[in-house]
């Protein structure tokens, strides 16, 4: 039947069936690390030096990243991921320890017996022990307290222990057969000091019963426990005494770090008072640097109530808008870890405050305000045993989207290039394992992974002694880089610092991309980089056998100053004839792989026929084409380019019968002219 019954021209809209195919992002560089403050374990998207500074805290000692990030941005970088990773335990922690001499230990002949914490950590020096008497021979009493603050925690008794090495109420076998706090050993060394409490004048040992009365300062303490690596958020109790009579039960209000991470520490907190709102109050929060101010907010009109239903209580004002802190109101009475507010310009910070307004506030000094404590930044680079565990954490998990999974949660967005610059200050085995799994993930996703050369590795070795032994990490979609880059470090200008040329590399891709195309290779004289010169220089007879074996050389010329003088992936060495020799041919094929998947979607469930063939070959050629005009390919004609074809032929029954739809697309790629060669001829005479 006929849509139209009436006489004259009708026009009818035909579906042309051109679907353009969009160039993706070719130089979006992800970094993970561990950074000085930000969030954890999640791809924050950032485009200037600017935002990692507001975000992660700018340059940071500790971070490798930190460094590499300024280099990407400074020398052309556009767009760059950024996962921040931490990991704590006791790794880089240790006892508390002390040693002890009884009178039976005299008698006996023993010196003395070493008590340590039965675990790592600054817990252990919390503990005090003690040393009773008895009326059997070479016998004593051992007490064994766990204090938090003046308070007792924990408390351990053994009566009758003996020095006698056989006996079954051996000090040894008694206490370390038994105790959760604490390990004994003898220690028999001549000259140790006696360390008995200081409960009477002469020394001589109590009673078990008087030494139960004595006090926290009368009895032995341990020390020398260092802090377990714990990668914890600072914290810090305020006592809420805003119209405290108005308000029912006393209030706790703990302010905690946004993220992880010893920055914290540096945060301060000030109240004022606020007498437009009923029982209500202003919150200052102020973040430095030292004793240079970086960061400010102020909360005004906040509602000393623990109901969360009411909009101007301190949780829903303050949580949702901080980037520095997260609060929760609290009316428990056993939280007695409490701070007050302090007395502005009285020595005594404990009592509590007559509230300030807001402008008299401001003007506080940091002494003046409160601070919060125990900011942990767990386990990181000059901290024992760190390696193993950051590794673990920038691997992550799949499962639970953490380290380097958090780039799952940035769809649509994508990632091209990888650097994990904290690598090269792992042990060799640590680092082949990260970089492997890195690779993995980068191929995984049609990315490509720059590699940084081991800190310390010289020239002559850095092939046998680190490339060659990555493992899998040396792949066509890899590519190593040497030397390393030496430059006056900014956070402290009487040091020379040096740094893996990753970021450095990674802005260089991002800038030749966005000016000649990804198919250029990012080296050559027009690839002079800012931030720092190579820390060894490389002559032409240096350079020539690690150029043979894929690793790409970072040199000194006059004139050109600092460029990059190699693009050869890690599957570039002469030896192995890989298509996939050049870094800009490699990254090309990346690209078009990339973006063929995102912009070919729409075929999926689409009736697999001719119908459907012709569309795809119509839509991919357009794409193909549209790179060969901007000179992506050899070739001065389309067929000497690139070959789209997509038909009977590439897809068969069977394949139509299992919903498959084969695509063949070929490209001419340009490569890099590695070697100019110059004939001369020279002649006798000049030709009349």
């Amino acid at each position: 039947m006929l849509a139209n019954q009436f006489p004259g021209v009708h026009v009818k809209e035909i579906p042309s069936g051109v679907r353009p195919i969009a160039s993706i992002s070719t130089s979006n560089t992800v970094f993970a690390d561990v950074f000085k403050r930000g969030p954890v374990n999640e791809a924050v998207r950032l485009t200037s030096w600017a935002n990692f500074e507001d975000t992660f805290g700018g340059l940071w000692a500790l971070s490798e990243a930190s460094y590499a990030i300024q280099q990407y941005f400074l020398n052309g970088g556009n767009v760059a991921f950024v996962i921040r990773v931490g990991a704590g335990g006791a790794q880089g922690a240790a006892k508390a320890s002390g040693v002890v001499k009884s009178q039976a230990d005299q008698q006996g002949g023993d010196d003395a017996i070493t008590v340590d914490a039965a675990s790592d950590g600054a817990w252990g020096n919390s503990l005090r022990i003690g040393i009773g008497k008895r009326n059997e021979p070479n016998t004593y009493d051992l007490l064994v307290r766990q204090y938090s603050g003046t308070t007792v925690v924990a408390e351990e008794v053994y009566e009758g222990i003996t020095v006698n090495g056989g006996a079954n109420n051996n000090v040894i076998t008694r206490v370390n057969n038994t105790s959760a706090l604490i390990d004994v050993t003898p220690r028999t060394q001549g000259g140790v000091a006696t360390r008995l409490p200081a409960f009477s004048s002469g020394g001589n040992e109590p009673d078990l019963a008087a030494l139960l009365d004595l006090g926290k300062d009368d009895l032995i303490p341990l020390i020398g426990g260092l802090p377990e690596p714990q990668f914890v958020e600072s914290t810090l109790n305020i006592r809420n005494d805003v119209n405290q009579a108005n308000v029912g039960a006393p209030q706790v209000l703990t302010v905690k770090a946004k993220n992880p991470g010893s920055w914290g520490n540096d945060l301060r907190i000030g109240i004022a008072e606020n007498a437009s709102v009923a029982n209500g109050y202003d919150l200052m929060v102020r973040l430095f640097s030292g004793s240079t101010l970086v960061g400010e907010e102020i909360f005004q009109g906040i509602t000393s109530t623990a109901d969360k239903g009411v909009k101007t209580m301190a949780e829903n004002v303050i949580n949702a808008a901080s980037r520095f802190i997260e609060v929760t109101v609290s009316t428990d009475p056993g939280l007695n870890d409490v701070s007050r507010r302090p007395k502005f310009g009285l020595p005594d910070a404990q009592n509590v405050l007559n509230e300030v307004n807001l402008e008299a506030l401001k003007e506080a000094k940091p002494e003046d305000l409160l601070k919060p404590g125990g900011g942990d930044d767990g386990l990181v680079p000059g901290v024992a045993n760190w390696e193993a565990p950051i590794s673990t954490a920038l691997q992550g998990s799949g499962a639970n989207r953490t380290g380097l999974h958090a780039l799952e949660n940035i769809v649509p967005d994508i990632f091209n290039l990888m650097c994990l610059p904290v690598a090269s200050k792992m042990p060799h085995g640590t680092a082949k394992g990260l970089y492997e799994a890195a690779e993995k993930f980068c191929r995984d996703r049609f990315a490509f992974l720059i590699l940084d050369p081991g800190e310390g590795v010289a020239h002559t070795n850095i092939y046998a002694d680190w490339y060659n032994n990555l493992g899998a990490a040396n792949s066509r979609n890899t590519a190593g880089y040497y030397p390393r880059l030496s430059f006056q470090d900014p956070l402290d200008p009487t040091k020379t610092r040096n740094l893996g040329p990753s970021g450095m590399v990674a802005g260089m891709m991002s800038r030749i991309d966005a000016t000649r195309g990804i198919w250029k290779s990012a080296a050559g004289t027009e690839t002079r980089y800012a931030g720092g010169s190579p820390e060894y220089g490389l002559t032409d007879l240096e350079q020539e056998p690690l150029n043979r074996l894929g690793i790409n050389a970072i040199r000194s010329f006059p004139v050109y100053g600092d460029i990059i003088w190699g693009a050869r992936t890690r599957a570039g060495a002469d030896a192995q004839a890989d298509e996939y020799k050049y870094i800009a041919v490699r990254r090309t094929a990346l690209f078009i792989q990339q973006s063929l998947q995102k912009g070919l979607t729409w075929v999926v469930f689409e009736g697999n026929d001719e119908k459907l063939w012709g569309q795809i070959r119509m839509n991919v050629k357009a794409f193909m084409q549209g790179l060969h005009r901007q000179g992506a390919f050899q070739g001065s004609i389309a067929d000497d380019a690139y070959l789209v074809k997509c038909d009977a032929e590439t897809t068969t029954q069977a394949d139509i019968d299992l919903g498959i739809v084969n695509i063949l697309v070929a490209f001419a790629p340009l490569k890099p002219a590695e070697f100019v060669v110059l004939n001369f001829k020279q002649l006798a005479r000049l030709p009349e």
